[in-house]
């Protein structure tokens, strides 16, 4: 506008040009947000899209959820699932990169914390997921899923006593957990305490829902302590030839025995008891509080 113009304009006109100048770029920005929602590279699923795809197989359900979190990768709701159906292919790597990544504006999150931790100790990586379990624990001090993960991830590094600590305030939470039991049993036992071992492991196979392997890891404590008998009852679906292998094998452990006898050249040789299932063998924690 040349300037003698400007001079004679009055300053209310330049006020509303100037106001007119500012407005177009907060319309353009709202147009693009417009398209933006009603583009369906942006918009999320529906929720009955979504409960589908969590009924999918899982391949199929991991390449939706891949597709949700692209959509807001800072979610920690999409976060979790699509971390979930990662972990169900075997996809552990992937799942610590976007949990660590959503942890960033989502510090707080419990249940993306005890994701990531199961990553890590899928991994072979205990030590990291310790500290995982510890601030999902620490964010939500009434998830017993948090402190059962903490127990085992402390016991594969050799941290007995905090391990049973750890476990010991899971069943307070929540008694009804014989997975997590069976792991108190299983610490108990490996920092010498067979006795309390032999009680924890007892209850959990009395806890309604108790596996297979519970009842194998009594059966192997019941045999460190030297009760065959009972170790046979307790090995309640083993084959009869593999419970007198096994009770063989622990009395050769204990010294009950000068040494194992090999089976007969025309016997076929039955599994040592880590082959069996019959050991120590850890479960994986029950989900849910």
């Amino acid at each position: 506008m040349p300037g003698s113009l400007r001079r004679h304009l009055p300053l209310a006109t330049l006020a509303a040009l100037s106001l007119a100048a500012c407005a177009t770029a907060p319309q353009t920005d709202a147009v693009a947000d417009t398209a933006e929602a009603t583009d369906p590279a942006y918009t999320p699923a529906d929720a009955a899209t979504r409960e589908a795809a969590d009924r999918a197989p899982p391949l199929e359900r991991a390449n939706f959820w891949a597709t949700e979190h692209a959509k807001d990768p800072t979610d920690p709701d999409t976060t979790l699932k699509f971390g979930e159906a990662l972990r169900a292919i075997g996809s552990n790597e992937r799942v610590v990169e976007i949990t660590t990544q959503t942890l960033v504006l989502h510090p707080k999150n419990s249940a993306l914390h005890l994701l990531k931790g199961r990553a890590h100790l899928a991994l072979g990586q205990p030590e990291i997921a310790v500290n995982a379990f510890s601030r999902a624990a620490s964010n939500n001090p009434m998830d017993a899923t948090a402190y059962a993960n903490l127990g085992l991830a402390l016991d594969k590094v050799g941290q007995h006593r905090r391990a049973q600590t750890a476990y010991q305030r899971a069943l307070e939470i929540d008694p009804a957990r014989s997975a997590t039991r069976s792991n108190f049993g299983l610490s108990l036992a490996l920092s010498g305490d067979l006795g309390a071992a032999e009680q924890q492991l007892r209850h959990a196979v009395e806890t309604p829902g108790a596996t297979s392997m519970v009842h194998q890891n009594l059966a192997l404590v019941l045999g460190l302590r030297g009760d065959f008998d009972a170790m046979a009852a307790a090995a309640n679906d083993a084959p009869d030839e593999v419970v007198d292998r096994n009770v063989a094998v622990l009395k050769a452990f204990r010294g009950d025995v000068a040494d194992l006898a090999p089976a007969p050249s025309d016997t076929p040789a039955q599994p040592e008891p880590e082959a069996t299932g019959l050991r120590g063998a850890f479960s994986a924690p029950e989900d849910g509080a």
